[in-house]
């Protein structure tokens, strides 16, 4: 699923109504590690490499009633190898494509309470973006959309007091689409996907 003009739009009208109405605003960053692969791949053809980590800004916006707005970018890297068989090319021939991509969550987030520790549920969208991938100029052959709109459920638990906050969370993202292959295909992108993640922020005002 491609982001498409009202998508954009409806979002760019959230951020501006969300920041007229910012009861606080901070800044952070975001990282951890996936538990899901991004690729399924078949051999004998296709392997597929595991993304390790995942890492970015973000930006909080606080609105009334523990509802917050999250808007975060995500630099994540995996890649996979191709053996050509022999009836496809010279025989050994192996390409390694090492993949970009970015992905963009904007997420609502509802904490109830206060206190130094404090449960919060979060859902909303994610646009993601092949960034571009290294060893092929023109992009894998394998690569159907360059970007794709996924749904966003998550949940965690936010440590600290003051300013300064340490947010582990659990977060699944589904896809609309796939930037790689189609179904049943050797190489194809996993529409689920799950992340372990921990966010750092400071509370400018």
């Amino acid at each position: 699923m491609r982001l498409s003009r009202p998508v954009g739009i409806v979002i760019l009208v959230g951020l501006g109504a969300a920041g007229a109405a910012a009861q606080r605003l901070g800044v952070g960053v975001t990282g951890g590690m996936p538990l899901t692969a991004p690729l399924t791949a078949e051999p004998p053809a296709f392997h597929a490499d595991r993304s390790r980590w995942t890492a970015g800004p973000s930006l909080d916006v606080g609105l009334a009633g523990g509802f917050s707005l999250r808007l975060e970018a995500l630099y994540r890297r995996f890649g996979y190898r191709y053996e050509a068989p022999e009836s496809a090319g010279p025989a050994g021939e192996i390409v390694r494509p090492s993949v970009r991509r970015w992905e963009f969550p904007l997420l609502i987030r509802y904490q109830p309470g206060r206190g130094r520790l404090r449960p919060f549920l979060s859902a909303g969208v994610c646009l993601n973006r092949i960034a571009g991938a290294s060893e092929l100029r023109d992009g894998p052959a394998e690569l159907r959309h360059r970007q794709a709109l996924g749904y966003v459920l998550g949940g965690g638990l936010e440590i600290g007091s003051g300013r300064v906050r340490l947010a582990p969370e659990l977060r699944y993202t589904h896809w609309g689409d796939r930037n790689f292959g189609v179904r049943d295909t050797a190489l194809r992108s996993n529409l689920d996907q799950l992340d372990l993640l921990a966010s750092f922020r400071i509370t400018l005002w």
